[in-house]
């Protein structure tokens, strides 16, 4: 079976041709790019789960910018549920801008439990438009 295909002569082509080796260099720079976009956004808590433990750190991440999961002990904070009116376990509340934006009580919508998959949260928050 002969072939016009040359593995080796096409590489070496493709190595010596000035407009294939920018468009490799160009993607190059947006792959570094996007690497330190996301390193700085590590960085700086996004992408991070904590458990709150007092007041404080409940009011510094709700005044961020950046997007957290956070994890609060009502019992260890008793005003926090009398200030977002939380009567049901578990609960998740989305921030905007440091207001209440969206809440979610219960897992129905995630699948009915505790277990549900990060799509079905993603697919939430969608639906609220907190990201899109």
């Amino acid at each position: 079976m002969s072939s016009d295909l040359d593995f080796d002569s096409d590489l070496e082509f493709l190595n010596n041709d000035d407009e294939y080796q920018k468009i490799i260099q160009q993607r190059k720079n947006e792959l570094k790019a996007e690497y330190d976009r996301l390193a700085d956004l590590k960085a700086n808590g996004y992408m991070e789960y904590v458990e709150i433990s007092n007041e404080k750190e409940l009011m510094d991440t709700i005044k961020s910018i950046s997007i957290r999961f956070v994890k609060v002990n009502v019992e260890a904070l008793p005003w926090l549920s009398k200030k977002i009116n939380l009567k049901v376990l578990p609960t998740l509340i989305v921030y905007s801008k440091g207001k209440v934006f969206e809440k979610l009580v219960g897992f129905d919508e995630l699948g009915n439990s505790d277990q549900f998959e990060t799509s079905s949260l993603e697919k939430w928050f969608n639906k609220i438009g907190i990201i899109g």
